[in-house]
């Protein structure tokens, strides 16, 4: 569901010819809601295991922070870009580099008690 969302909206390009994707935009609405509810948890654990104990509630509000500066961002795209397929291939690319993304904090990633001193 994580890239079916850009890929549905480039593929579909909602407008009135097509009655803004119809029968589709409901899909659309699954997708976004079973891959927001699969990344939100998944992206919270991921959080919890990289800053356990007293470190969790910066970390969480740090997220909370991330995600709040993501939906400003697209919404201040949304009403700059006149093409909209523009927007979507911004959200396909960020959407192929989270695993990049996750795998380079995993090997950046340190303990506090496995520091060298």
């Amino acid at each position: 569901a994580f890239l079916l969302v850009p890929l549905l909206v480039l593929t579909l390009h909602p407008d009135d010819s097509n009655r803004y994707g119809g029968p589709w935009l409901a899909a659309l609405y699954f997708l976004q809601g079973t891959g927001r509810a699969v990344y939100e948890s998944t992206n919270k654990a991921v959080f919890a295991d990289f800053f356990p104990g007293e470190d969790s509630p910066g970390a969480f509000a740090t997220c909370m922070m991330q995600s709040s500066f993501a939906f400003f961002v697209s919404f201040l795209l949304q009403g700059v870009l006149t093409d909209m397929s523009v927007l979507g291939y911004i959200v396909l690319g960020l959407a192929a580099l989270t695993p990049v993304g996750f795998t380079a904090a995993k090997a950046l990633h340190q303990p506090k008690g496995d520091l060298q001193e």
